[in-house]
């Protein structure tokens, strides 16, 4: 414990003395982290709001498959990118092993099965007469889509505070 707590203390003390080495690994991971959330969320918001206002053959088994991969571990997607990635996989001409781009690659690959099913979970609560008003109201897919994600949005962004009435 004690290890533990010398470690925090010797790091706030890099990080507040404005240590060049600290500060470049942190700026890494916040743009890591932004990058991978972003193409997680192109990626799985579509993918979950698909599933769950689609009829298909599967569908039950889609909403298994989504929900079992957000338990996904993090070392089975690191040995799988580096697999990927390493010089005699198939993507290692690319030359991406241990760069920021395969830690986005990595992030990307966990994050996207919770996006998507939280946004399944989320959509599956949408009244089905939104998409149906919408249509009949001469909207295309997408801008009945764009209808119901606001229809949902408290559900992936609710409000923390009351409004102020005046």
């Amino acid at each position: 414990m004690n290890f533990f707590l010398e470690g925090m203390r010797q790091g706030l003390r890099l990080l507040a003395a404005g240590n060049a080495e600290v500060w470049g690994a942190v700026r890494i991971s916040v743009q890591v982290a932004l990058i991978s959330t972003c193409i997680a969320s192109v990626l799985g918001l579509p993918l979950g709001f698909l599933v769950a206002t689609r009829r298909f053959v599967g569908k039950r088994a889609a909403v298994v498959v989504l929900n079992t991969l957000m338990g996904l571990p993090t070392v089975v997607v690191g040995l799988l990118v580096y697999g990927m990635l390493s010089r005699r996989g198939p993507l290692g001409d690319l030359g991406l092993l241990y760069t920021p781009a395969a830690m986005v690659i990595g992030q990307v690959i966990l994050a996207t099965p919770i996006v998507a099913a939280l946004s399944c979970g989320a959509a599956s609560g949408l009244d089905t007469r939104v998409l149906k008003t919408a249509y009949a109201l001469g909207a295309g897919a997408w801008r009945a889509a764009r209808t119901a994600l606001r229809e949902v949005r408290p559900a992936f962004a609710p409000r923390t505070t009351s409004p102020i009435s005046p």
